[in-house]
């Protein structure tokens, strides 16, 4: 399948059945070109802005530095740091041990947000990170 880049937004093709996981986090699947959703600590390297069933074209923001809507799997508060659970939802970035454990920040929250399933304004980074 045909795929482009318009600078804020990318086309992949959905490794899964994504219907469900609009405004979710995606990783790259085990076939190039292909999204799925993305786990704990993964490298979450997009958005997904549209809701495709398995095979149809993903509509994925890859692009640092604007403000994206993102689903959270748990309560953040405004200027948290975000990063994936294991359900592809943003979660709070806890830096907790010694800095050897690797992760993808995702963004940082622009405002707080009340718990699993709620849509929230980040502001991107998606870059690799220690915890």
């Amino acid at each position: 399948m045909a795929t482009e880049n318009l600078g804020r937004t990318q086309t992949y093709v959905a490794g899964a059945d994504l219907s469900s996981h609009q405004f979710g986090l995606v990783m790259y699947g085990t076939t190039e070109g292909e999204v799925i959703v993305a786990t704990a600590a993964s490298e979450a390297f997009g958005i997904l802005m549209n809701n495709p069933e398995d095979g149809k074209l993903a509509t994925v923001l890859t692009r640092p530095g604007v403000k994206a809507r993102l689903r959270i799997g748990a309560a953040v508060t405004f200027k948290d740091a975000i990063e994936s659970d294991a359900d592809g939802e943003g979660i709070t970035l806890t830096r907790d041990g010694d800095g050897t454990t690797e992760t993808f920040l995702v963004g940082y929250a622009e405002e707080d947000g009340g718990g699993a399933d709620e849509i929230i304004t980040i502001r991107t980074v998606f870059a690799p990170t220690s915890k």
